[in-house]
């Protein structure tokens, strides 16, 4: 099964349920691999930042009704550039109800 867009909107907090991500995985195209484990049915919020203080949400969100999601953060129009024009990225994901 494969991960659907939850909602257009991205949540208005930037804080939620943290969940257990696998470690990104960098890509021989300089993409980065996300996956992590999912609750099926439930809105999962991927989140990147350069400092680990300010986070910007991937919009939109997404379901899945398998048990796992995979995501590639390949760049715009996801995230606003590709994860390899900055000197480095950080990833989380939350859940939020």
């Amino acid at each position: 099964m494969c991960a659907q867009p939850a909602s257009i909107q991205a949540p208005i907090r930037q804080d939620g349920t943290a969940v257990t991500i696998d470690p990104p995985v960098r890509l021989a195209d300089g993409t980065f691999l996300i996956e992590f484990q999912v609750v099926a049915d439930r809105n999962y919020y991927i989140q990147y930042s350069q400092d680990m203080a300010t986070w910007k949400t991937v919009t939109p969100g997404l379901t899945s009704r398998a048990n796992r999601i995979q995501w590639i953060d390949d760049g715009p129009p996801k995230t606003e550039s590709r994860p390899t024009e900055g000197l480095r990225r950080f990833y989380r994901v939350i859940t939020v109800p």
